[in-house]
């Protein structure tokens, strides 16, 4: 079984999708030709036509094609002219469906139907692809770790306080691109104010159109001395922060026709042992087990947020066993041999 991988997103660009390729396609050890985009976006131009034309010319040669997302759809559709005897399967992320530009949507509906099997990334989006008309559908949740992850980091408060400039608080974190649908100016608006005199500091990590709105509710909130925006960071600095944090706040609000297609950064904080805070939306739902890996809360709820977080602030000794069942959930099912196995297993029923 010769199968052949194509994603436009991969490391080194960062991202939950790059993440899902990347931990899907280095654990598969069958048969494989892997042609992935490790660059910006702008290089579409090329890697498309590419792309195109090798699948044009080599379709006849693979028994799989596996494709990252659904904007690789034309792949799959010449594919199938070229050798009617190959399958296809396409990941499905919460963007492919809710992406709401006309063109978009027409490339979608000539060029997407018809393939052996779509993979939706969560539950909600696989209600989606439903609604759509996408089938069959088999749900495969992104692999957000591998077995050594975190293995060469320590927990260390002292070294790591003094790096960030802490003075022994209890240590919030949320990571990810600062897009309007995480949440984050929303959070630091209507409930961190709240939390002004309590022994607490929330780091941010990540960059994004959202970073000078944040500012903004930081200075107008007087919250200079308990919020930090750390920008982009490295993946060791990140791994160090899951770490050395105490609560993870995942604060998604809802923004039409874009969506949250899984909490992959809640799995990475649960894995680590912070104990997770997410707003019970979308593709959330799925990441965030409630007792086993996290908290929900009603989205845009801030008094269901204070709730919470007081709860834990108040009684930190108590979320140790939340602490310790979302490390075991995290590294014995979000794993890259477990989605790879996942997507090995599809492939041969596909074949049989």
């Amino acid at each position: 079984m010769k199968t052949l991988f194509i994603t436009r997103k991969y490391p080194p660009m960062k991202g939950g999708m790059e993440s899902y390729s990347y931990n899907l396609i280095e654990n598969y050890h069958g048969d494989k030709k892997v042609i992935a985009l490790g660059k910006k976006q702008s290089n579409l131009v090329w890697f498309l036509p590419y792309t195109f034309l090798y699948t044009l010319f080599n379709a006849r040669r693979y028994d799989i094609l596996q494709l990252g997302d659904m904007l690789l759809s034309c792949l799959g559709w010449i594919a199938k002219l070229v050798n009617p005897r190959i399958k296809v399967v396409a990941t499905c992320h919460g963007l492919d469906m809710t992406f709401s530009n006309r063109l978009y949507q027409w490339y979608l509906k000539s060029f997407s139907k018809g393939f052996d099997l779509y993979v939706p990334n969560s539950s909600n989006t696989a209600k989606i692809a439903s609604e759509k008309g996408y089938a069959p559908l088999e749900v495969i949740f992104p692999a957000t770790i591998n077995e050594d992850r975190y293995a060469d980091i320590s927990y260390d408060k002292e070294a790591f306080s003094k790096k960030y400039g802490l003075k022994g608080e209890l240590v919030l974190l949320t990571t990810g691109r600062l897009v309007p649908r995480k949440g984050v100016e929303w959070f630091v608006r209507n409930v961190l104010a709240e939390f002004k005199d309590e022994n607490i500091i929330y780091l941010v990590a990540g960059a994004g159109q959202m970073q000078e709105a944040i500012e903004t509710a930081v200075r107008e909130k007087g919250l200079g001395d308990k919020v930090k925006l750390l920008g982009r960071v490295s993946d060791a600095d990140l791994d160090e922060l899951y770490v050395n944090s105490d609560i993870f706040v995942m604060p998604n609000i809802v923004v039409p026709d874009n969506v949250e297609g899984y909490g992959m950064v809640a799995i990475e904080a649960a894995a680590a042992e912070c104990v997770v805070v997410a707003s019970a939306l979308q593709g959330i739902k799925d990441a965030v087990i409630p007792d086993v890996t996290g908290i929900l809360v009603e989205p845009e709820n801030p008094e269901a947020f204070k709730e919470a977080l007081r709860k834990i602030i108040y009684n930190w000794n108590e979320y140790e066993p939340l602490k310790s069942s979302g490390k075991e959930y995290a590294f014995n099912h979000c794993t890259g041999t477990a989605i790879a196995k996942q997507y090995a297993d599809c492939f041969e029923r596909l074949m049989k």
